[in-house]
């Protein structure tokens, strides 16, 4: 008697424990359900947004917020979407606070670092691609705009290095005897023939991995295998080439417009072409175009000045600057001094770098003298 209940016993354990996993795997897949509901919502309330010009920045910003958190787990999801946000904000470009703030969006994309070492070798190159794609997103279009035409060259030199980079991750993976193309290399479905061997019923449609037969199902896994690699080689070659043959003019359009504002810094776009291995003839088309800019166009010093409550904008070139004002001459010569803290921060950070060279001088001396 007691050994019927004991076998009772544990039928009833086991009964509860499939019970709870069968609950645990449902609920995991409405919470799946659930998410993909909830990033699609915000989808489109965040492209609604964008497109209604009355909505400050802000607004949006807070929404993107709210994306970026549901797709915190998931780096492809989150660089997709947001290779679409940056690509929607391009069209409110014209408004220097989102240009700025796309800015911040794109650089927050472009420099992630992939946490997930699990990423198959397809999943990194589509990650690379969509963070390529964010790169190219109108960041060294600034100077378009009707307030911005100058630029930080460290966030220059940093944002070129990048895509740069990215461009070049993705067409060192074409292989130049791989055809994609190729009616060899699409995935045939149901294509699999068993060995001579099997004797039992076989159709086109039919599973050969359920099969009885040993060999049958072996050469089945590897059938299945093979195909696999091989539409996963056709995806990465296809990016990979689409990056080279569709991209490569606007990644070279790209560092032109950048290195072609104030201060000019062709020796360092050089050097940079140089050390990230850029084909000879597309370095010389981009090199050859931005001394063209600074031949025709060399820096006099002029730019245009901003106060923070956007009431003072003037386009001139500086005379003299201290820890605390700032003179300026625009092209009437007539000069005005303004405290530094009133300017925005690009012109804060302007004089700033134009004080740096000027300590060091006096260091100098000092340590000379002394």
């Amino acid at each position: 008697m007691r050994f019927y209940i004991h076998i009772l016993l544990v039928m009833c354990f086991v009964s509860f424990q499939m019970t709870i996993i069968a609950a645990q795997v449902d609920s995991e897949r409405e919470e799946k359900i659930k998410q993909r509901g909830n990033i699609l919502k915000q989808d489109y309330l965040i492209y609604k947004l964008i497109n209604d010009e009355s909505v400050s920045i802000e607004r949006i910003l807070a929404e993107v917020k709210k994306m970026e958190d549901i797709t915190k787990d998931n780096d492809l999801l989150y660089l997709e979407f947001m290779k679409i946000v940056v690509g929607q904000l391009q069209n409110r470009s014209d408004n220097e606070i989102v240009t700025v703030k796309a800015k911040e969006i794109i650089a927050n994309a472009v420099f992630m670092t992939l946490k997930n070492e699990n990423f198959s070798f397809v999943e990194q190159s589509d990650v690379l691609f969509n963070q390529f794609c964010i790169a190219l997103t109108f960041q060294f279009r600034l100077h378009k705009t009707a307030t911005l035409t100058d630029c930080d060259p460290e966030s220059r030199q940093k944002n070129a290095s990048r895509l740069l980079e990215l461009y070049q991750l993705q067409i060192s993976q074409i292989d130049e005897n791989y055809n994609p193309k190729a009616s060899e290399n699409f995935f045939i479905m149901n294509g699999f023939i068993p060995p001579a061997s099997y004797k039992g019923p076989y159709d086109s449609g039919q599973d050969m991995s359920n099969v009885d037969d040993k060999a049958t199902r072996e050469a089945y896994k590897k059938y299945k295998e093979d195909e696999t690699a091989k539409l996963n080689k056709r995806f990465v070659q296809r990016k990979a080439r689409e990056v080279r043959d569709h991209y490569a003019k606007n990644v070279q359009e790209n560092l032109v417009d950048a290195y072609s504002l104030f201060p000019y810094r062709t020796a360092e776009l050089e050097r940079m072409l140089t050390e990230k291995k850029v084909d000879l003839e597309m370095s010389r088309a981009i090199l050859d175009a931005v001394r063209k800019v600074e031949k025709e166009n060399p820096d006099k010093g002029f730019r245009i000045w901003l106060s923070n409550d956007k009431m003072f904008k003037t386009e001139a070139k500086l005379i003299s600057s201290n820890k605390d004002s700032v003179t300026i001459e625009n092209k009437n010569g007539k000069q005005s001094t303004i405290e530094l803290s009133a300017l925005r921060k690009e012109d804060q950070d302007f004089v700033k770098r134009q004080l740096e060279p000027e300590k060091k001088t006096i260091d100098d001396e000092k340590v000379k003298k002394d």
